[in-house]
């Protein structure tokens, strides 16, 4: 397979442009004293120079002489998109030191011909300019020495002087170009937009591409001819035997750029600019220097141009003021000083009512506020001129953050019971979700509009999906005790802008093939179930909830509760023990394929919370105990008997259940419930006659509403 040069040219390319390379531009000293003269001290010794961009934002990795020339290796930040060019960092340079540019700008080219082209922008929105120019009666042949040489210290392979004149403007200028064949273009017209269904095509490296309909693409009168910012068209591709070119400069939108490579997988040093966005109002001024080069090295006669500009470039104004420039960098300096500094970064300054009006030049783009300004200002004084100086403030106790204590007490209780905090994503898929619900039957689910996986292409709504996920991979490394608990956020489609983001708690708790002394069926679930009471204790509202058998079709019937507030109608999560479908669909292949999961809502959880916590001494007097068992219906909750005994009379210090059965001797719809009750008077020592009295009418109290029997 061939490879490509990128978007500049059409000719293949066999060394990578370093750019495309841990964001390292490689740049020779030679060809930077185009622009601007060095200072002896930084001329000799270039790594003084490499020292001084360091210092002020540009980081060079590596100095490195190579073929009687200096290369050093920056590394550009992403927001510097400016500097990915000589001229870029000649700037710097001369901001830096104060000297002065020079060959920095070129005379306009008065065209010698009408180019005969139509050029129009369908989508104004993605292509703010886009100009070009027809060059004719061109040869292609190799290039000079010179400049092969530059080219080569910047890391990329000399083709011929088309390919090497578009990618040598690229590098000086930092605008990419790109030359189509004239005679390849049908109807003489170019048009700027995005298809309105998928066509298929074929990039410049051979490779047949789907082109989805946002995609923006440059097309002639039969269709696509380049994918815009990214990569050319095959079929438009320069070859030797090519005469006439029209060669594009353009600005296209960096979101639209970004999209387009990363839905093609295909990045290129065109790309690798439009994305981090380039001059706009610099288009022509690189159009037109690659034409005199190509009219210099290439022959040929140069057209007008064409410059389709839909909506003007507009200057952006920012205020600053003195004072709070010196107050939030840490200084004292004068307003002349900052003056001189914004001029000699090209930045042009006007004064109103007490402010500066400071307005960038069209190609840095990453000024947009007053902070940037400051950052420019600390920059160029000087980070080491700026005293270092304690911070004026005081240091008061922050209140208590009550959700972030009782969050601990959760975190303590599960680490004191045995399980381990994991932290997940929150995207996820819908076969994970589709676990826990029916598949398609989930309105409320957020879909993820641009996934970086296929797998992270919806915002969970379960933290025990993710939790399986975890579990599933423990188990494949051969764990057979696996206990874990996360607390995190879920997401739910509201129908607004943004979906609704709600703090869930979700435990897991698995037993695999561990040899026990006996065996119990309902084990893990009551291990799982008391781990609801104790942290409904723990947060001291066991009294505000209460469990109740739950329906969810993921969990085992007759081994799973839902968590109800007392008094509502909905639950606020469950707990239980995962259905065997579920385990089935897990293909967890064990011979206890058992795992109880747990999953709750803690603002409804942490809401039922007293915002006071009553004390009550010690009992002085002994309390009595008493057992009830009795046989009811199984649709009977061992907490509905719990409320009723403790309702019954204040006498009743606490109730629990100490017994269950279900089996022999028991009709089906039966089963026995047995509890201790505690009687205790915080006046006086109860005598028997009152305790088996009050315990006996209580009995019928009970089986009356329950309709039980004594066992």
């Amino acid at each position: 397979m061939r490879e490509t040069l990128d978007f500049c040219g059409s000719f293949r390319l066999t060394t990578n442009i370093s750019l495309l390379r841990n964001n390292i531009m490689l740049l020779s000293l030679q060809w930077l004293s185009d622009f601007i003269d060095l200072p002896c001290e930084l001329a000799e010794k270039p790594a003084k120079l490499a020292d001084m961009l360091t210092m002020f934002g540009h980081e060079v990795e590596a100095v490195r002489e190579a073929e009687g020339d200096v290369v050093l290796d920056i590394n550009i930040t992403p927001n510097r998109a400016d500097c990915l060019s000589v001229i870029g960092i000649a700037r710097e340079i001369a901001a830096i030191t104060g000297h002065a540019l020079k060959g920095y700008t070129h005379n306009q080219i008065t065209g010698e011909f009408d180019p005969v082209m139509a050029v129009e922008i369908l989508a104004p929105e993605l292509c703010s300019r886009y100009t070009g120019r027809v060059i004719s009666d061109i040869f292609v042949t190799e290039s000079p020495q010179w400049l092969k040489k530059r080219l080569q210290l910047s890391g990329v392979r000399s083709i011929n002087n088309v390919v090497d004149i578009t990618n040598y403007v690229m590098l000086e200028r930092g605008q990419p170009l790109h030359a189509f064949d004239l005679s390849t273009i049908s109807g003489r017209v170019i048009s700027v937009r995005t298809h309105s269904r998928d066509v298929r095509f074929h990039t410049l490296d051979g490779i047949e591409r789907n082109i989805a309909p946002t995609t923006l693409v440059v097309c002639d009168k039969k269709g696509p001819i380049a994918l815009a910012g990214v990569m050319g068209g095959l079929h438009t591709e320069v070859s030797e035997t090519t005469t006439s070119i029209f060669l594009e400069s353009a600005y296209f939108n960096p979101n639209s750029v970004r999209r387009t490579s990363k839905t093609m997988n295909l990045k290129s040093e065109s790309s690798y600019r439009f994305e981090r966005g380039v001059d706009i109002e610099g288009v022509p001024v690189a159009l037109d220097r690659a034409a005199q080069l190509l009219k210099e090295l290439c022959g040929g006669r140069i057209s007008a141009m064409i410059d389709v500009y839909p909506v003007g470039y507009k200057r952006r104004e920012i205020p600053l003021t003195i004072g709070k420039l010196n107050k939030i960098i840490g200084t004292e300096i004068g307003q002349d000083e900052v003056e001189t500094i914004f001029k000699r970064l090209k930045f042009d300054i006007r004064c109103q009512d007490g402010s500066l009006i400071v307005t960038p030049p069209s190609y840095r783009g990453d000024i947009e506020m007053d902070a940037d300004l400051m950052e420019e200002v600390a920059r160029l004084y000087g980070y080491e001129n700026i005293t270092p100086k304690k911070p004026d403030m005081s240091i008061a106790m922050n209140k208590k953050n009550k959700r972030l204590e009782n969050i601990d007490i959760l975190k303590n209780t599960l680490r004191h019971a045995g399980f381990t905090e994991t932290i997940n994503y929150s995207f996820t898929s819908a076969d994970a979700l589709d676990i826990l619900t029916t598949p398609g039957q989930s309105p409320d689910r957020v879909i993820v509009k641009n996934p970086l996986r296929s797998d992270h292409a919806l915002l969970r709504t379960s933290i025990v999906s993710s939790l399986i996920r975890n579990f599933l991979y423990n188990l494949n490394y051969g764990l057979k005790d696996v206990h874990l608990y996360e607390i995190g956020t879920v997401f739910f489609n509201s129908g607004d802008k943004l979906p609704l983001e709600r703090p869930k708690l979700g435990v897991l708790a698995y037993y695999g093939n561990v040899k026990k002394l006996w065996h119990e069926a309902a084990e893990l679930f009551s291990q799982m179930k008391g781990l609801v009471e104790s942290i409904l204790n723990q947060l001291f509202i066991t009294r505000q909830y209460e469990l109740i058998p739950s329906k969810e079709s993921f969990l085992m019937p007759g081994l799973a509760l839902d968590i109800r507030p007392n008094g509502s109608q909905e639950s606020c999560g469950y707990v239980g023990l995962l259905s065997t479908d579920v385990i089935s669909k897990l293909d967890v292949k064990t011979s206890i394929p058992r795992v109880a999961v747990m999953e709750v809502f803690l603002d409804v959880l942490l809401g039922a919370q007293s915002q006071t916590t009553k004390y009550t001494p010690l009992p002085k007097y002994p309390g009595s105990e008493r057992d009830i068992s009795l046989v009811v219906d199984n649709d009977i909750t061992a907490g509905k008997i719990i409320n009723l005994v403790e309702e019954y009379h204040n006498l009743i210090e606490s109730v629990e259940v100490f017994d269950y059965y279900r089996g022999n001797n028991l009709p089906q719809d039966k089963k026995s419930l047995a509890f201790h009750v505690i009687y205790r008077a915080a006046d006086r020592t109860l005598t028997d006659t009152e305790i088996d009295t009050l315990h006996g009418s209580l009995v019928d109290y009970v089986m009356a509403n329950t309709r039980g029997t004594l066992h």
